[in-house]
């Protein structure tokens, strides 16, 4: 196992320890609430997570090298794929626009930024990220 890996792998640990409860944010949580479908546009949540996923210097520093390297380019271009995620795009235009061989690819890219921006959420060592509001997770208050 790979240094890097380790050191994810026990970042993860730690926050995971020091955040639990339901002020927790997971990737499948981050992804629901990017998508403009999510009606909850007044939630203190909601608005941390496209506050950090406006960011993406907050968390695109979050992106393993094993991650960078099974995305290829299309880990470069993460920032444009969840603006263009959060603003309705369906995953075929994005596939198109991007110019990538399959809807899974994107799929799969999303669900790698937002466990980024999900680890940037709940990562109690750093200030909260400007925009988002206070009392969505332990770390903002």
């Amino acid at each position: 196992m790979a240094f890097d890996s380790i050191l994810t792998q026990l970042r993860t640990f730690l926050t995971a320890v020091s955040v639990g409860g339901p002020s927790h944010f997971t990737a499948r949580e981050v992804r629901c609430l990017l998508h403009p479908a999510t009606a909850a546009a007044a939630d203190d949540r909601q608005q941390a997570v496209l506050a950090t996923a406006a960011q993406p210097g907050a968390w695109m520093d979050r992106l393993g090298k094993r991650d960078a390297w099974e995305l290829g380019r299309l880990g470069e271009r993460l920032p444009s794929l969840i603006s263009l995620y959060s603003s309705g795009a369906s995953l075929d235009e994005i596939r198109a626009r991007l110019g990538t061989w399959s809807t899974w690819e994107i799929g799969h890219a999303i669900d790698v930024a937002c466990g980024c921006i999900a680890g940037r959420l709940n990562d109690r060592a750093l200030p909260a990220v400007r925009g988002a509001s206070k009392g969505t997770s332990g770390r903002l208050n």
